[in-house]
């Protein structure tokens, strides 16, 4: 259930940029905090890194650029 979670969060920035621009850096954290929570486990659900990973991906689809200039904070994982 969070896999899919992650992706419809990751395709709603992908389709929706406009609606989902002031929660790109939260969406991040959480893409990332759940993707570092199943690599740290013993016994990671692989569907919930793929779920990590396309979210990620659709998120930077639109908010890459962002992220580069600056414009959007990049969460402590990421520096």
């Amino acid at each position: 259930m969070k896999a899919s979670i992650l992706q419809l969060l990751g395709y709603l920035c992908e389709s929706y940029p406009e609606a989902m621009s002031n929660k790109a850096s939260q969406l991040l954290q959480i893409f990332l905090d759940s993707l570092h929570k199943q690599f740290k486990s013993d016994k990671p659900d692989m569907k919930v890194i793929s779920g990590g990973i396309q979210g990620t991906t659709s998120l930077l689809v639109n908010f890459s650029g962002d992220f580069l200039a600056g414009t959007l904070s990049l969460p402590p994982l990421l520096l």
